[in-house]
């Protein structure tokens, strides 16, 4: 059951009638907001938790290996090179390899961002 409340001016009118005013209503409002249908995170979870959650499978199954596989190779690639080179002591003749794999870290990291950042705003566009 979903629990409402009407805003008239500077004051809330439940269905109750009951008039009640400031923070109190805030409060009211989000309390009864919180009860009648429960904090859920899962949008927020990355791989896909809230596509599964609102029963889209495909898009949960489609978002998980996505990010999946983005994280894995950004987080790869930066345990490569930070395992192999330590700090800023690459050799020259390494410098244009280490140039590229920082690239695909890089890109691999932002595009599991837009991945992750693209699910949360579906799972709560398409929440039940």
């Amino acid at each position: 059951m979903f629990s409402f409340a009407l805003f008239y001016g500077g004051s809330v009118r439940t269905p109750t009638s009951h008039r009640h005013h400031g923070a109190l209503a805030l409060a009211l409002v989000a309390v009864s907001a919180c009860a009648t249908t429960g904090p859920t995170y899962a949008p927020y979870l990355p791989l896909g938790a809230g596509q599964f959650d609102n029963g889209d499978t495909g898009k949960g199954v489609a978002f998980a290996i996505g990010q999946g596989v983005t994280l894995t190779v950004s987080a790869g690639t930066w345990l490569y090179l930070t395992s192999h080179y330590h700090g800023d002591d690459v050799p020259l003749r390494d410098a244009s390899r280490v140039r590229g794999l920082e690239g695909l870290e890089i890109a691999t990291g932002v595009a599991f961002f837009a991945l992750y950042t693209w699910s949360v705003i579906d799972a709560l566009v398409h929440a039940d």
